[in-house]
């Protein structure tokens, strides 16, 4: 079964498909493919690689938690 992407009409940011590239000095871990929960916010991914980058905001839009397994955090 494939994922159907949003309804760019309705400028939904559901279930969007990101790919992040590069090695990051070794994180986040490469060749990989993750999926999280149904409703989990883009805004925690951001706010995931802000954190690996040393700029630690409490939180981004509607960002409630950091990602588990995406960096070596």
């Amino acid at each position: 079964m494939e994922a159907a992407l949003p309804d760019a009409n309705q400028y939904s940011h559901e279930n969007l498909p990101v790919l992040v590239a590069g090695g990051g000095n070794g994180a986040p871990k490469t060749g990989r493919y993750l999926r999280y929960a149904k409703g989990t916010p883009t805004t925690n991914l951001w706010l995931t690689l802000l954190h690996h980058m040393d700029n630690h905001p409490a939180s981004i839009g509607d960002s409630n938690r950091l990602l588990d397994g995406l960096t070596g955090l």
